[in-house]
């Protein structure tokens, strides 16, 4: 089982660890533990991603040894491959992912609002061009933008002296 994010930049699974280190599921009584891990991708296309492992979680005999909080879990043979159907175990690996993906969400607003600051910057520009050219003042282009004349001739000025006539 695994999940995946509303943006689908993200998918969470618990993957199985046997003695030999392997995390491909064989006979269950191998498993020594899990990890915990996201892969992110990277591009919409998910050509390119990384692996992240949030949690590595041992597997103990017996329940009385169980400690979630210090990554040890009972699960007997027959419930050891399926970890992630565990209630209390979706729960603090979700929580894990959460952590995991607080950062990389708070990048992706950031590029989101830079690409639109960017493309409004060369929309204003474009449009502060298309108003000179009909003729309107250094102060009129300023009490559009909430600028002063002066400040609007310092900001496009320039492009116009070096415009192609």
């Amino acid at each position: 089982m695994s999940w995946i994010d509303d943006n689908n930049d993200h998918e969470l699974f618990i993957a199985p660890i046997t003695r030999d280190g392997a995390s491909d599921e064989r006979d269950p009584a191998d498993i020594v533990g899990w990890e915990v891990r996201c892969i992110c991708y990277l591009d919409e296309a998910h050509r390119r991603y990384a692996t992240t492992t949030l949690a590595r979680w041992e597997r103990v005999s017996s329940p009385e040894d169980q400690d979630r909080a210090a990554g040890r879990f009972y699960a007997d043979d027959e419930d050891a491959s399926y970890m992630a159907d565990r209630e209390d175990v979706e729960r603090l690996a979700k929580s894990l992912w959460d952590v995991h993906r607080k950062p990389l969400d708070a990048l992706r607003l950031i590029e989101t609002a830079a690409e639109a600051n960017a493309a409004a910057r060369a929309q204003l520009d474009a449009a502060v061009t298309a108003g000179r050219a009909v003729g309107l003042s250094w102060a009129d282009v300023g009490r559009a933008v909430g600028i002063t004349r002066q400040s609007a001739r310092e900001r496009w000025g320039a492009r116009e002296e070096t415009a192609p006539a």
